[in-house]
């Protein structure tokens, strides 16, 4: 598991070599471009990112499950065909 909330962070992209992981926590940093997630290529059974502004996107966790049906298994707290919006979080 890595723990990297609140740390300011933009980019996910650097974490993608970290691919024996579990669990991602990126909840409250500055991840502005859902595509960030999006191109988060890892298979992960948990990423939680809410509480970046990416989030605030209509339909932020259909579109990034979407992009990549197979890497999360748990996404935000919720099975990848439960459809909710990521500001519930806040």
């Amino acid at each position: 598991m890595i723990d990297v909330s609140g740390k300011g962070i933009t980019i996910l992209s650097q974490f993608q070599i970290l691919t024996n992981l579990k669990k991602m926590l990126f909840q409250d940093n500055n991840v502005i471009n859902l595509g960030e997630v999006e191109n988060l290529n890892v298979s992960l059974p948990r990423l939680e990112v809410y509480g970046n502004p990416c989030c605030k996107q209509a339909k932020y966790r259909d579109i990034a499950i979407g992009a990549s049906p197979d890497n999360f298994h748990v996404l935000d707290d919720a099975y990848p065909e439960a459809s909710a919006d990521c500001d519930e979080k806040n």
